[in-house]
């Protein structure tokens, strides 16, 4: 890496990271893990490559409630993901062994998310 560069991007299979541990500061995933049937696997090799005192970031679509199961069905078709609801997110990290956790929700509409993506999309 060249030292003058601050931030380093990597892709890689998030179930089996090819890094060593306690590599990165940061490891952030955006939208990763939704897609991913372990997701306990998955955290716990973001937490495996991040060095002690690093971050890791995840940003996450979740149920808020418990969704009808056909609404659950047509999510999984529509965009390939098993979304989870709130709190199993939140039992997920509680599993993952990191200290300081913060978890921040943030609702979205999902009329205007559709829109706004069909429009960056083009």
């Amino acid at each position: 890496m060249n030292p003058r560069r601050k931030v380093e991007f990597r892709t890689a299979n998030v179930l089996a990271l090819p890094f060593e541990a306690d590599r990165f500061d940061v490891v952030i995933c955006e939208s990763v893990i939704v897609f991913v049937e372990d997701k306990q696997q998955a955290i716990r090799e973001c937490v495996r490559v991040t060095k002690p005192g690093g971050y890791v970031g995840l940003n996450e679509t979740f149920w808020t409630q418990e969704p009808a199961p056909e609404l659950v069905a047509r999510a999984r078709s529509f965009v390939g993901a098993e979304i989870p609801t709130v709190e199993v997110w939140q039992a997920l990290w509680e599993e993952s062994g990191l200290q300081d956790r913060v978890v921040r929700i943030h609702s979205l509409d999902p009329r205007a998310e559709i829109r706004d993506r069909m429009q960056w999309v083009g």
